[in-house]
């Protein structure tokens, strides 16, 4: 299965806009979706038969069908435990955590996601301003687990790392941390707020 970034799962994918309009449904994912696979003879020249796929989505609603034919396209059919998108978000401190991909190493994925954003609301995020920050495990040199955390997403849609060398012996450490440095923020907003009214 090809990797994806938890940034590209959460916000590179993006629904097809192709709803009329006026449909409840503009702007949305929601498609009735099927495939068909079809074979197909080569040329002489070419050689060999193929598989000419055909996506199907179709709005019931506003009566709108997409067609996306190709040949050969690759279909992978896998669980949102796999890439983490879909998943369940948990609440730890304060927070919503919404997991990203597995490592991709059997030993290693018994830990969950390796990257989760973290936010205020059980929704998916939809904007990378959604994100409060990101927790991440990783493996110390003696295969101790330890937890990092990040408050906001840098431009790349990574998140800055702690500012200072000591990583966290827990998730929910981690996640404590960025609910500090967001009521912080907050705080901070609210105060300035407040000596700039008349």
């Amino acid at each position: 299965m090809p990797s994806y970034s938890i940034g590209e799962l959460y916000f590179d994918f993006a629904p097809l806009d192709d709803h009329r309009p006026t449909c409840s449904r503009a702007g949305t994912a929601l498609w009735e979706v099927a495939r068909l696979g079809r074979s197909r003879l080569r040329s002489q020249e070419s050689g060999g038969d193929y598989t000419e796929t055909t996506l199907r989505m179709l709005c019931r609603e506003c009566g709108v069908v997409r067609l996306e034919r190709g040949e050969g396209l690759i279909h992978e059919l896998t669980n949102v435990a796999q890439i983490g998108y879909g998943g369940k978000p948990s609440r730890c401190a304060g927070l919503w955590l919404h997991p990203g991909p597995l490592f991709g190493y059997r030993e290693l994925d018994e830990l969950g996601p390796e990257t989760f954003y973290a936010t205020g609301s059980a929704t998916a995020p939809t904007a990378r301003e959604d994100v409060i920050g990101t927790v991440s495990w990783y493996k110390t040199e003696r295969r101790a687990t330890r937890w990092s955390a990040g408050y906001r997403l840098t431009e790349y849609g990574n998140a800055a790392r702690v500012p200072n060398p000591n990583h966290f012996s827990s998730k929910t450490a981690a996640a404590r941390w960025i609910a500090e440095q967001h009521a912080a923020e907050l705080a901070a907003g609210k105060a300035a707020a407040a000596q700039g009214a008349p």
